[in-house]
């Protein structure tokens, strides 16, 4: 067994010979500045290879300005579209959604919009917290 090796940012990695190498290689370079976040991540995705499911493939939003990355989102297929759904959802139940944005956006929170539909069994709710 080996013993316990201090990684970067402090993750401990008890079993060395459980992980693999290259992966321990790409993350070593990124920790000392060698390849950047987004590089890592292709690399990583390359060597893992195979078939991704929609829980385990991500969309990307990134927006740029002036040629510089201001941000960079990845977000999970399986909650995009959990939240696509849930919006039509709210959608079939009347919500307007540009009056919800304004209240958002005017500093509201809590619970914004509460609609019951019995006869649908359905109740939606949007909230901010």
């Amino acid at each position: 067994m080996c013993a316990p090796v201090q990684a970067p940012y402090g993750l401990a990695l008890v079993e060395v010979s459980a992980i693999n190498a290259e992966r321990i290689q790409i993350l070593t370079m990124l920790h000392e500045g060698k390849i950047s976040v987004a590089e890592a991540e292709r690399l990583l995705e390359a060597i893992a290879g195979g078939e991704r499911t929609d829980e385990e493939r991500f969309l990307r939003l990134r927006i740029t300005e002036r040629d510089q990355v201001a941000a960079s989102i990845r977000i999970p297929l399986g909650l995009v579209e959990r939240l696509l759904s849930a919006a039509r959802s709210a959608s079939q139940a009347g919500i307007e959604w540009p009056s919800v944005l304004s209240k958002i956006q005017a500093g509201m929170g809590g619970r914004l919009v509460e609609i019951e539909e019995p006869n649908e069994d359905r109740k939606v709710e949007i909230l901010v917290e």
